[in-house]
């Protein structure tokens, strides 16, 4: 498990501000794993610091007023821009009160949150300069975070209290949301704001009543793995939930998706994305008695009791942001793909095979796929990747030659996009 450390000691009433400010000022360290994230060179004394000096409070502040959405909203899909909205609820430097923060950012992926610090804030023209990032994200379990983000905020109202008891718009705001973690209805409900986009009480009453329909008909964490694509950050959609409607109403494909128990059964011992479903796309594979080689579109199909001409002919609705497969009464789910270039339809079936086993769900529940970054959605993507085009198969055919019409080659033979074989070379750290 990887440690988190956010702390402050050695509390200095230093500086200029107001009560609140200046009681809180003390060395602040924050550590993710072995990097520690605010050692610093102070420019002024020429000195490398490990712990930076600045005022909590103005930090505490912003982790409980942001507390759900830090928490459980995950980043928006990669070819959106984040919002103005989403950056100040998960930069720290939107923490501002004129103080140079790590540039670190927070995003949820479901059980975990990801850490972020791809720059070093500050310069030499400024106070300090940070000297660490983080050179890959960090995926921290949320019981973690939320429990050494809750120490903080705890440690710094116990040094307010301690300096003549300074009653703070924190004390409130923070006893508020306590209150709400404490009670299952108004929790659950704040994390579907957060998922949503939405800062608490801000989202719309109409928009939060659909989804709370929906999330009790899908199960939350699944809703919750759609929810940022019908939020605020929805980007040229329907108003609210309407465009999911629409797509749950379109014309689907009536499938019924085999079991495979002994898959299910099998230990994973990694819960790295990647690894994950690596192992879990070997062991289909060889449930399935295949090696290397590519998988027939009427392989894929079977395993979902579809024929490739209904697969083929029965097209999704234009620009919809998700794929959903809705369970029937009586073992049947409704397919509702959303692509429509061949092997993209072919990725789309396999990301559901791998939600299935991820989720280790069978006939009762929904599945989806979306390009939100959560970790669910992460094992799907390279489970569907690693299923359909084997790592092992597709280097073998590259044969070391890895230019675009070898590339383009190995993707038709296996029914997958180039993207795919790109991905494949760049992760097997093949150097061209």
């Amino acid at each position: 498990m990887t440690d988190l450390q956010l702390s402050i000691s050695n509390w200095e009433a230093a500086g200029q501000g107001t009560a609140e400010v200046l009681a809180s000022t003390g060395r602040l360290r924050l550590q993710v794993g072995d990097i520690n994230l605010t050692e610093h060179e102070d420019t002024f004394s020429r000195t490398s610091r490990q712990e930076v000096l600045v005022s909590a409070y103005p930090l505490a502040f912003w982790l409980a007023a942001n507390w759900w959405r830090l928490l459980h909203e995950p980043k928006p899909p990669e070819r959106w821009r984040p919002s103005t909205e989403w950056r100040l609820a998960h930069e720290w430097p939107a923490a501002n009160a004129g103080t140079i923060w790590p540039a670190v950012v927070l995003a949820s992926e479901g059980d975990t949150i990801q850490f972020q610090a791809s720059i070093a804030a500050g310069s030499r023209q400024q106070s300090i300069r940070y000297l660490n990032t983080l050179p890959v994200p960090v995926s921290i379990p949320r019981e973690q975070v939320e429990a050494v983000l809750d120490a903080f905020i705890d440690s710094v109202l116990s040094r307010l209290e301690a300096w003549d008891a300074i009653h703070t718009k924190l004390l409130d705001l923070w006893q508020e949301v306590k209150d709400e973690r404490t009670d299952e209805e108004s929790s659950s409900y704040r994390r579907l704001e957060a998922c949503l986009g939405f800062d608490p009480d801000d989202a719309p009453e109409a928009l939060m009543e659909q989804a709370m329909r929906l999330a009790e008909t899908m199960g939350p964490q699944t809703f919750n793995e759609i929810a940022p694509l019908y939020g605020r950050s929805a980007q040229g959609q329907l108003p609210g939930l309407q465009q999911f409607q629409q797509l749950l109403e379109s014309p689907a494909l009536e499938a019924r998706l085999q079991v495979f128990e002994d898959v299910l059964q099998k230990p994973i011992q990694s819960r790295a994305p990647w690894r994950r479903a690596q192992q879990l796309a070997h062991a289909l594979r060889q449930h399935l008695g295949l090696s290397n080689e590519p998988i027939p579109t009427a392989l894929l199909c079977d395993l979902f009791g579809l024929t490739p001409q209904a697969f083929e002919s029965t097209l999704p609705p234009r620009r919809q942001p998700i794929a959903v497969a809705v369970p029937g009464p009586t073992g049947q789910i409704a397919l509702h793909l959303r692509k429509f270039y061949p092997p993209a339809r072919r990725f789309e079936l396999a990301r559901f095979l791998g939600d299935a086993l991820v989720t280790g769900s069978i006939t009762e529940s929904w599945y989806v796929s979306s390009d939100i970054p959560t970790y669910r959605q992460k094992v799907q993507r390279a489970f569907a990747a690693e299923f359909l085009c084997p790592a092992e198969g597709a280097l073998e055919q590259l044969c070391g030659d890895y230019f675009e019409p070898a590339v383009e080659q190995v993707a038709e033979r296996f029914g997958v996009s180039p993207e795919i074989v790109e991905n494949l070379i760049a992760n097997q750290e093949v150097t061209r």
